[in-house]
Formats: C-alpha cells, sequence, structure tokens
C-alpha cells in the first residue's frame, strides 16, 4: 500500500486530535472528519502502533516504521530474489532481516578461491549516476578502514545491477545485546563490561573521524563467545548523502536517537554516539527505552518537539535481580550525564564515559558525580581497605576499654531508669487497684453490698480521682477493666472505659507505643461483639501501625495479639488466604516469645480450623 504526502498529511492532521481520546471518543471525532478509506486505513494504523507499539516497530527508522504499517511487499526491484543472485564473487542465499535501512542477506563466496560466509545488506533506495557510485565507493574505503574486533568488519561494496548500493560484512552469529543479557540473566558487572566494550570500539571509530550516530540494541551484537560486536557503521551517513531533505527522517531510529537527530538540527556528531551509550546503559539496567511509543507515534503523526523530561535514574526502576546498592549514585549519574538532551552536557567523549565505568568498577569517585572530601576519603579507604582495616585494629585497640567502659555505663544506668520507671508504675496501678476493691467494704459503702460489677463500673469515675497514674499507667488500667467488663458480657461498661482509653491515645502523642496499640486491640475486640468485623479489622490493623518498627517484647506480644485476631476475624469471613497469611505471621511472632503465650496458640489453631 503505497502513500503519498497529502494523504500521510491528512492521517497526521487526524491522528494529532484523537492520539489521546477515548475509543468513542475517536470514532466520533474522526467521523466529523469524513476520512476517506485509505486515510482511515492508515490512521488506524497509526493509532494502534500508538496504543500498543511493538518493539520492532519503534527500533526501526521512520522511513521502516511507515513500511511496516504498510504491511507491503517492497517494489519488486527492491525486493530479494525469489533464487539465490551473485553480486560479484558473492552469493546471496536467504535473507535474515530487514529494516528501515534496506535488507540483509546471508552470502557466502561462490568463487572457487576459498570458503567464506558474510552478511550482505541491500540499502533502501538506488544510485542513478556516476557521481553516486563514485560517493559509494569512497565511503566503503573509509569503513573498511575500521579493523578492530568489536566491529563487525567490512569486506566488499558496490551496485547492484538495477542501481541498488550493497555492503558485504563479516557475518556474525550472536544477538542483539540486551537479549542477551535477558536471556542469561547477566550480571551487573556483565553489562557494564558489555558497554565498555562497544565504548571501545566506538573509540576506535572516532579516532578515525568516524561516528556511528544509530546505537541500538539490534546494532550492538554479542556473539558466542560473549564479545561485543558493532554493526552498520557510516551506513545512515551513506544514505543521507543520497536520500536529500528527509535524510534525517531516513536515518534515525526515534526511540533510541539523540534528541538533536530527533529534532533534525544536528549532523552525525560525537555526542550522538554518546547519548547511545547511555540509551543501552539504561536499556541493561531497566529494561526501559529512553523514548516509549506513544511519543514515537505521536512523532510520526507530526508532533516533533525536544525532549523536556530526563529519565528517571536506573535506580528506581531496575531490573529485579540487579542489587540496587550498587546502581544508586555513581552509576545513576553515569548514566543520565549521557543521556543529558543538551549534547554539550554530556561527556565529551566516549573515553571519558569508559573511564567513569572504570571508576565505578574500581570504587573511585567518578567525574559525573563529584563528592565532597570526606566521601572522596571513605572511597579511598574502601580501595585500600587491607591497611586502613590494621590501622582501624591497631586504633581500635587502645579505644576498646574507653568505649566498652562508658556504654557498659550507659546501659546500666538505662536500665536502672527504665526499671524505676516500671516500678513506680506497678505501684501506682497495685495501689489503684487496692483502692478500688477497699471501696467495696460494706463499711465504706455504707452499710451495703457492692457486686463487682458495681465496682468495675465505678474505675471510670476513680481514675478521674487518682491524679498521680501517669498517662501510660492510667491507659493500662483502662484497657485491662475493659477487658475484663467485656469478657464478662458487660459490653456497655467496657465501651465507656474503651472511650475515655481512645481519648487519652488521642490527646496525649507521649504515651507508650505499646499501650496505644493495646487500646486499638481493645476497640477492635469490642467491634467483633458487635459483629462490626470491617471496623474490627481497622482497629486490628491500626495497632500495627502505631506499633510501626518498635521491636520490644512487649510490642511483639502486641503485635503477636493483633495479628492472631486479624487472622480469627478473616477466618470467621471466609477470607481462608488472607486469614492464613495472617495466622502464619502470628505464629511466627508467638514463636520467639519467652515466656510462650498459651492462649494466643489455641487461638491460632482454633482460627487454622475455621479456616480450614
Amino acid at each position: 500500500m503505497t502513500l503519498d504526502a497529502a494523504t500521510w498529511s491528512r492521517v497526521t492532521e487526524i491522528f494529532e486530535r484523537v492520539a489521546e481520546l477515548s475509543p468513542a471518543e475517536r470514532n466520533a471525532t474522526i467521523e466529523d472528519f469524513a476520512p476517506d478509506a485509505v486515510v482511515r486505513e492508515w490512521l488506524d494504523k497509526l493509532l494502534t502502533a500508538h496504543d500498543d507499539p511493538d518493539e520492532l516497530l519503534i527500533d526501526r527508522t521512520v522511513k521502516g516504521v511507515v513500511e511496516a504499517l504498510a504491511d507491503d511487499e517492497p517494489p519488486e526491484a527492491e525486493a530479494a530474489p525469489d533464487a539465490p543472485v551473485q553480486l560479484g564473487p558473492w552469493r546471496l542465499v536467504e535473507e535474515i532481516a530487514t529494516g528501515g535501512m534496506g535488507r540483509v542477506m546471508l552470502g557466502e563466496r561462490c568463487d572457487g578461491r576459498y570458503e567464506q560466509r558474510v552478511a550482505v545488506k541491500l540499502l533502501a533506495g538506488r544510485s542513478r549516476s556516476a557521481a553516486d557510485a563514485e560517493l559509494l565507493d569512497r565511503e566503503i574505503r573509509l569503513l573498511a578502514r575500521l579493523e578492530h574486533p568489536g566491529i563487525v568488519r567490512l569486506i566488499d561494496g558496490g551496485l547492484t545491477g538495477a542501481g541498488q548500493p550493497y555492503l558485504v560484512m563479516e557475518y556474525v552469529d550472536g544477538e542483539p545485546i540486551d537479549e542477551w543479557c535477558r536471556r542469561r540473566q547477566a550480571s551487573l558487572n556483565q553489562r557494564v563490561e558489555l558497554l565498555r566494550q562497544l565504548a571501545d570500539a566506538l573509540s576506535h571509530a572516532h579516532r578515525r573521524l568516524i561516528v556511528h550516530a544509530d546505537i541500538k540494541p539490534s546494532n550492538v551484537l554479542v556473539d558466542k563467545d560473549g564479545r561485543v560486536r558493532v554493526l552498520d557503521f557510516g551506513i545512515g551517513e551513506l544514505i543521507r548523502e543520497r536520500a536529500g531533505p528527509e535524510g534525517r527522517a531516513l536515518r534515525c531510529s526515534p526511540a533510541w536517537c539523540a534528541p538533536e537527530q530527533l529534532l533534525g538540527t544536528s549532523s552525525a556528531s560525537v555526542a550522538q554516539d554518546v547519548f547511545g551509550l547511555g540509551a543501552l546503559l539504561l536499556r541493561l539496567l531497566t529494561g526501559r527505552r529512553v523514548r516509549e511509543g506513544s511519543r514515537i507515534t505521536r512523532w510520526l503523526g507530526g508532533t516533533i518537539s525536544a525532549d523536556t523530561e530526563h529519565p528517571p535514574p536506573p535506580s528506581t526502576a531496575l531490573l529485579q535481580h540487579l542489587p540496587r546498592a550498587r546502581v544508586r549514585g555513581d552509576l545513576d549519574a553515569i548514566c543520565l550525564r549521557a543521556l543529558a538532551a543538551e549534547p554539550e552536557v554530556r561527556y565529551a567523549s566516549v573515553d571519558l564515559f569508559d573511564a567513569d565505568l572504570r571508576a565505578w568498577k574500581d570504587k573511585r569517585p567518578v567525574a559525573a558525580r563529584p563528592l565532597a572530601p570526606p566521601a572522596r576519603l571513605a572511597r579511598w579507604a574502601r580501595r585500600h581497605w587491607v591497611p586502613v582495616a590494621a590501622a582501624t585494629i591497631t586504633l581500635g585497640g587502645l579505644l576498646t576499654g574507653i568505649v566498652l567502659a562508658n556504654s557498659s555505663a550507659r546501659q546500666m544506668q538505662i536500665a536502672a531508669d527504665q526499671a524505676r520507671v516500671e516500678a513506680e508504675r506497678a505501684d501506682a496501678v497495685r495501689d489503684f487497684v487496692l483502692d478500688l476493691f477497699r471501696a467495696a467494704d460494706p463499711l465504706r459503702a455504707g452499710g451495703a453490698e457492692l457486686s463487682t460489677r458495681q465496682v468495675l463500673a465505678g474505675a471510670g469515675e476513680a481514675l478521674e480521682r487518682s491524679p498521680e497514674l501517669s498517662g501510660d499507667a492510667r491507659l493500662e488500667v483502662l484497657n485491662v477493666l475493659a477487658d475484663v467488663q467485656r469478657t464478662m458480657g458487660w459490653t456497655d461498661d467496657a465501651e465507656s472505659l474503651l472511650a475515655q482509653a481512645m481519648h487519652l491515645v488521642e490527646t496525649d502523642p507521649a504515651l507508650a507505643p505499646e499501650a496505644r496499640a493495646e487500646t486499638r486491640i481493645q476497640l477492635g475486640l469490642a467491634e467483633v461483639e458487635k459483629q462490626e468485623f470491617d471496623q474490627a479489622l481497622a482497629q486490628f490493623r491500626q495497632a500495627e501501625v502505631e506499633l510501626g518498627a518498635l521491636e520490644t517484647p512487649a510490642a511483639t506480644r502486641v503485635r503477636a495479639r493483633a495479628h492472631t485476631n486479624i487472622g480469627s476475624v478473616l477466618a470467621r469471613l471466609g477470607r481462608d488466604d488472607e486469614a492464613n497469611n495472617a495466622l502464619d505471621r502470628a505464629e511466627a511472632l508467638l514463636a520467639i516469645l519467652d515466656p510462650p503465650m498459651l492462649e494466643l496458640e489455641l487461638v491460632v489453631a482454633a482460627a487454622r480450623g475455621v479456616a480450614a
């Protein structure tokens, strides 16, 4: 299916209006434009690519994308022949790849001098003049100067009988760098080492005034020996020289190219290869591209704009098996500097990029992230850990006695203070309970015999008359008494005391987390009595929030109670998987308690039975 300029202009005009609309709004808006069948077909293809961009689709040049959307056979003159075709001493055997730059055929030597397998790239377009042929010959001689183990060697080149340029290159049995790393779950060091091999190959080319300008995974293979091999050096420039005013679009792979290439404001430069290294580093660390498909299809639709947002640091979206601690900081900074939107902010050369990767590997400061003197000293110490360790041991021997003596005295003082506070609170609680039951003496109560319920019901008023009780002690008494009343079935009395307890929790931020969490548990148990299970679960979970990261023995006991009650309620509700998860957590906590809480272990066993 062919595409002329007028049709594409109409397609992109409608696409820009409807790309971000819902399906229903899209259809209505498209109908308002009343496009003809050809425009509608192209529009549907472009919208499909925008909504679900294919990895291979957006790895192509713009021309390649359009051809892929067309899903047509290439023109007969440019198509690979059905039968093998001979180009000089090379016979074409079969097609092995296709893309916006052209088609790649597997070839073999056929003149009998020696056996050799090659890759023959048939470049897009035709050369029509002797000047074109002379230019191609000059560029081939220039590219043939690239002799480096990381660069796929150019062997031959010329024009087919129909005037189509072709290049004969060394055949590499390999796979794209990102696929190689993914299939082998490559380590972080392996991924960085591959990038350093690529930087070395690019440096070799740059010293000969040749840039690649189309670094992307499909152009960077890893062979069976684990070595990087770079494809397609200079092909973008060959096409640009013959492509006229649309050369920018023809040689730019929008998912990977530098922003200035996307805008068409720059000829090929070292800065573009530095950006390509950064784009590949981002890919190998996160699995992501610098631009996603929706942005690329909008660019195809005519919305050409510079990148205004820098990608987030790789450590924030790291592949799961890579160590975040080793990426965060220095490797983040290296990647983001290479990906800077402004060419002058990037590394001035691929050698400087490689130097920073080497510094990262050696645990030295990197240029992309200047360090203050203390941080530099820490890096130095990590690199020279043996003498530093020896000096530290010597110095430590001198200081250990002083430190231990001070630490022991401090711990003893803390323990004594804590024991004193707990003793004072225990005395206060004991005195309050004694006073509470002394009040039930018939002689003091005017001869009346008070019931246990009456005694407990007066606890709230008695607390108000006991200002000597601290906030923590007061909350502890309220929780204990409410627990007794609820157990006895005196729900209204328990709720009255819990209301007082909750008022304390909300108004006194200095209360111990364990006591605050216990209040939440008592409120949750009261909700269970009323069959209000959602509210109960909310209170039990809030108890966990109150405890935070606290790991005292008391906190462990309260946390075990919270998870036991959560599991018990979820089991009653038939939410078996959630119940068992909560009960697993409760059992893990109960297993480390000393002395054990046997009553909670029984509750867990009962809840397991309900869930089963």
